[in-house]
């Protein structure tokens, strides 16, 4: 008796339910989203609105953003809601942080999708680093946000003018990439600064950071102290020729003439051959035509030998007239033969520093001074003026956008995404080259793009059409993880993993599949315009415009007309009735640009 009894309750609980799950829940698609995806508070605490959207019901969790933050006493109000085809105001509160930073994810979760948030919230105490061996540094996560502090010997020091080198204790050894003197966003080059040297001690700050899932101390990381080790004294230098030293491993002792200078050594030749002597701390005031001993280590680095010298070796023994070999010239084919001959591995010596001639166009672009080689596209191959000295950058800067003939020194080739690309030049002699008559492009007198005499239709100068223009300012301040909403002019546009990160001149791209896409057909796109920051590096390559009649398009891919001087990549898309397009950066690099323009037609 009593078993039917329970049985017609639970008949009737069951009944309930069933009916319950007959009411409709939400309004249109499921959508989660938040006005911004982070905020701000001080360490004596306070709250934070955020209007949700949610056309489900929902509901809110408090998480710590990483293993290392505390975020009891931060609550969400309310903490669950019904779905809404309007915002929702949710406050955040936090108390007084008398601890350190930290920041809390709130997860915001329906059934079938979600959307977070960090609240970011200042300390009373400032965060010490976790003091780790370097196995127990190995085994955590990679995050670009937490800084460990390790302790070893310097080992295998690769790289002396950024810091470069592994960092070995009793529990094994881990690459450093870099090495600052005090904490920066970016590597300073001041690693030359403290003076450490292989087989010191030393303790520095950093990130667990990775590349190509190899595990390396990231951030850059940056210097706390070091004890000197007891190194051995190099051997006594081995003197010999120049090509013979080139090929050793321990310290020789080369003599030979200064044939060209820059602020980071010379180059040094006999009648045997040439080798660049790299110092990063060079303060010599040799000459061209100067007889030197120099003692050192040979090594290798972007495909090319050097020797790093030791300072007490240097030694001035005469002056002599120099007389420069047959010059080679560093044209496009020259450039294919020495890219297919470099290998997988810059740190191996594959070439040796050579005498060259080059013609190209002078493009200064704030500290970078390159060579657009004639003949060769940007995207395949680029010279690079090595190491400038101020008279250099002073004689460059008055060349600019102009066709040059120079001569130098072949010194190395600089990597982009580990493909040898830019090629680098110590140069002696820098001539303007004089236009000749019937061998101008069809725009003589704009010589600064004369790979463009074909596309009159240049988008600096529309034909009235309804132009417009995203930047920075309609980013958000951090990555939204979620597809986010913005407007601009009344237009909606969808975005992931782009932000400004508080920089009014930036949108940035996060590496791996970023994107932006219009979500409204306001008519016929006639084209896009990218201009790129200008203190950033120029690969349009990076990013990928896909152009279609429906939202969000992958199939269409459309090529880009690209000017290195003025930093821009134009995408035509006149060629059809394009009305949606995709922008996407799917490369392993982050993307920095001013501004997207985007064209329509009448």
């Amino acid at each position: 008796m009593n078993f039917k009894k329970y049985l017609y309750a639970f008949a009737a609980i069951l009944m309930t339910v069933i009916a319950s799950s007959c009411v409709k829940d939400g309004f249109g698609e499921p959508m989660i989203s938040t006005d911004k995806s982070s905020y701000d508070l001080p360490k004596d605490g306070g709250e934070v609105k955020i209007m949700l959207s949610a056309t489900r019901s929902w509901s809110a969790k408090v998480l710590p953003a990483t293993s290392l933050d505390n975020v009891e006493g931060i609550v969400v109000e309310p903490a669950s809601g019904e779905a809404s085809d309007k915002p929702i105001e949710i406050i955040v509160k936090a108390p007084v942080n008398e601890s350190y930073p930290r920041a809390a994810l709130i997860s915001f979760e329906t059934s079938v999708v979600s959307a977070a948030v960090v609240v970011n919230q200042e300390g009373s105490l400032a965060r010490p680093a976790a003091e780790l061996t370097v196995e127990e540094f190995l085994a955590k996560s990679v995050d670009a946000s937490i800084y460990y502090k390790l302790t070893g010997t310097i080992k295998n020091l690769k790289n002396t003018e950024y810091g470069n080198f592994d960092l070995v204790d009793e529990t094994g050894s881990v690459y450093v990439y870099g090495l600052t003197a005090e904490k920066q966003g970016s590597n300073d080059k001041s690693f030359s600064q403290l003076g450490l040297k292989e087989g010191d001690v030393l303790t520095l700050e950093g990130t667990r950071a990775a590349y190509n899932n190899t595990p390396q101390v990231g951030g850059p990381a940056y210097y706390i102290s070091h004890v000197a080790g007891d190194t051995p004294a190099d051997p006594s230098p081995v003197a010999m020729t120049v090509a013979a030293a080139v090929a050793q491993k321990d310290s020789v002792l080369v003599s030979g003439t200064v044939m060209a200078l820059c602020a980071k050594g010379f180059m040094l030749a006999d009648e045997t051959g040439t080798a660049f002597i790299y110092d990063a701390g060079y303060s010599q005031t040799y000459e061209v035509g100067d007889v030197v001993k120099v003692g050192g280590k040979p090594g290798a680095f972007n495909w090319t030998n050097q020797i790093t010298p030791n300072a007490k070796y240097y030694e001035k023994t005469g002056h002599v007239e120099v007389t420069y070999p047959t010059p080679v010239a560093l044209d496009a084919a020259k450039i294919a033969e020495m890219q297919a001959g470099a290998g997988n591995d810059k740190n191996l010596g594959v070439y040796n520093p050579f005498y060259v001639t080059v013609e190209g166009t002078v493009v200064v672009d704030g500290k970078y001074f390159n060579l657009n080689i004639d003949g060769v596209e940007t995207s395949t191959a680029q010279g690079s003026f090595y190491q400038l000295t101020e008279a250099q950058k002073a004689e460059l800067t008055d060349l600019n956008g102009k066709t040059v003939e120079l001569t130098g020194y072949f010194q190395a080739i600089s990597a982009s995404k580990d493909v040898p690309k830019f090629f680098n030049v110590i140069y002696l002699t820098v001539e303007e080259k004089e236009a000749e008559g019937g061998e101008e492009p069809e725009t003589p007198g704009t010589p600064e793009t004369p790979q463009e005499p074909e596309t009159p239709q240049e988008p600096e100068t529309p034909t009235e059409t309804n132009v417009l223009t995203i930047d920075s300012s309609a980013m958000p301040g951090s990555y939204p993880s979620t597809e986010t909403e913005i407007t601009v002019s009344s237009q909606k546009f969808g975005i992931l993993n782009v932000a400004n990160y508080n920089n009014p001149a930036a949108v940035q791209m996060r590496k791996e599949g970023s994107y932006i896409i219009n979500k409204d057909d306001k008519g016929v796109i006639a084209s896009i315009k990218l201009t790129y920051h200008p203190e950033k590096s120029f690969y349009p390559e990076n990013l990928t415009l896909y152009a279609g009649t429906a939202v969000s398009p992958s199939e269409t891919a459309i090529n880009p007309t690209t000017d290195s001087t003025t930093k821009t990549a134009t995408y035509d898309l006149s060629g059809s009735s394009y009305t949606y397009f995709k922008l996407i950066n799917n490369s392993g690099y982050a993307v920095y640009l001013s501004k997207v323009e985007i064209m329509y037609a009448e």
